[in-house]
């Protein structure tokens, strides 16, 4: 769903620039009461467990499956990341990951990176949020409502898509809105079993992620395994076009964006390595900067996060 620059208008990815700033601003100053608490131990194993969810995530979001009508989806990991951090650390969580995607691989345009964050995280973790807190800590329900949450993140990032072209004049709201949500219906139910899954095994290691602590712990091999996994179904990605590149060739506006723009691994891929089908050198290298990379901004983040309480209580 990632957008590339030239599908919207300069004053709409301006807005949304302001909006998505606006968001991490607030949950920079909104993470350490969401379940922080004073301890700088304690926020330091927060960072931790944002990192690896960073991680998990970018990889997730490189394995796109299949789905009806040639057409791909990929995990957005909004509602995963909220059902683990929290809406506030998830939305720093997926800042960190939309922003690494656009400079380091081309993945979404520099232009429209604040659209980008703001479909696929603001709003997705906002809403997450939301339906989490009705299921309270009881693991069966907790585990439907993740699933509703998965499944309302993809629609809702797929209806501000689709307003944010009709709004850039692409293509009419009323032809765009029903193209994008009809497709993404599918993709969110794909979204929904792999945020469940991925859920139910780190909550067997880390029974406390079930209740409204969220203390961070466990047992570090289960989060690795989950990396593994992620990593292993790597070469199993289709390349079939995703929801927006598909419905962006059938009604017309493809051709809107603009030419991709050089990037150290565009496309997850060596600059000029010409290789036929699966490129394991080039995906595995740029799954690894990607994994490290996330995890250098986590710690870069907490590193601000914790520096606040200090010059707050300095002055």
């Amino acid at each position: 769903m990632h957008l590339p620059d030239g599908f919207l208008s300069a004053s709409v990815s301006g807005a949304m620039y302001l909006a998505s700033g606006s968001a991490v601003a607030v949950a920079l100053r909104r993470a350490e009461a969401d379940g922080d608490g004073a301890d700088p131990g304690e926020r330091g194993r927060s960072t931790v467990m944002m990192g690896i969810v960073a991680a998990f995530l970018f990889v997730a979001q490189m394995i796109n499956f299949p789905v009806t009508g040639g057409t791909s989806g990929h995990l957005l990991g909004a509602a995963l990341a909220t059902a683990l951090l929290g809406p506030w650390r998830a939305m720093l969580v997926m800042a960190v990951v939309v922003g690494l995607q656009a400079f380091i691989f081309a993945d979404g345009g520099i232009a429209v990176l604040g659209a980008n964050l703001f479909n696929m995280g603001v709003a997705g973790c906002l809403a997450s949020g939301l339906v989490l807190s009705l299921a309270g800590a009881d693991h069966r329900r907790r585990r439907l409502a993740l699933a509703a949450a998965a499944w309302l993140s993809v629609l809702l990032g797929a209806g501000l898509t689709a307003l944010e072209i009709g709004l850039s004049g692409r293509v009419p709201l009323a032809v765009v809105l029903p193209a994008m949500l009809s497709v993404h219906a599918v993709i969110g139910l794909g979204e929904a079993l792999v945020s469940v899954a991925a859920w139910s095994l780190l909550v067997g290691a880390r029974p406390d992620l079930a209740t409204a602590s969220r203390e961070p712990g466990g047992e570090p091999w289960r989060l690795a395994l989950v990396l593994a996994l992620g990593l292993a179904l790597v070469p199993l990605a289709s390349s079939l076009p995703d929801g927006l590149e598909s419905v962006a060739e059938r009604q017309g506006f493809a051709q809107a964006a603009a030419p991709a723009r050089p990037a150290p691994l565009a496309d997850y891929a060596l600059p000029g390595r010409r290789v036929t089908g699966f490129d394991a050198l080039g995906t595995y290298l740029s799954a690894g900067v990607g994994m490290v990379g996330c995890a250098g901004l986590m710690l870069l983040v907490g590193a601000v996060r914790r520096r606040r309480p200090a010059e707050a209580a300095g002055s």
